[in-house]
């Protein structure tokens, strides 16, 4: 699969994830679960990048608890791929990229980075709360 199509793919269901009233929406779309499962395999075999690292991070944001409850449906129904994206933001590989990213001060992780959702993630957990020490 293609690099470009692997990326517009995770934007996509992400949209989907915070669609409520806008279209179709995760929870509706007959194939969600096929997609999902399909761009976890592509993205574990490319390269990580910025960009992918945010994505795959805010889309585990939006099938937790956090999402938008009308666009996802029930949480436990994404779990099984909440935690496969989980799993690989967690990879060596991909925790360096993230840091990197930040160490440059890229826009996109340093917000990530900065939420309760990013602070969670591995590559920032050393990262002090904000206004702390």
């Amino acid at each position: 699969m293609d690099d470009e199509i692997i990326d517009h793919t995770g934007r996509l269901l992400l949209v989907m994830t915070y669609s409520v009233g806008m279209g179709m929406t995760l929870s509706l779309y007959p194939h969600a679960e096929a997609v999902l499962a399909a761009h976890l395999r592509h993205l574990a075999r490319v390269e990580p990048s910025a960009g992918r690292y945010c994505g795959a991070a805010w889309l585990v944001s939006s099938l937790g608890e956090s999402g938008d409850s009308g666009s996802i449906g029930p949480v436990q129904r994404w779990q099984p791929y909440r935690d496969d994206y989980l799993a690989l933001l967690d990879r060596d590989d991909w925790c360096e990229v993230a840091r990197d990213a930040l160490a440059a001060e890229e826009p996109g992780i340093v917000r990530l980075a900065e939420t309760a959702a990013g602070r969670r993630l591995r590559a920032f957990a050393d990262r002090p709360e904000p206004g702390g020490e």
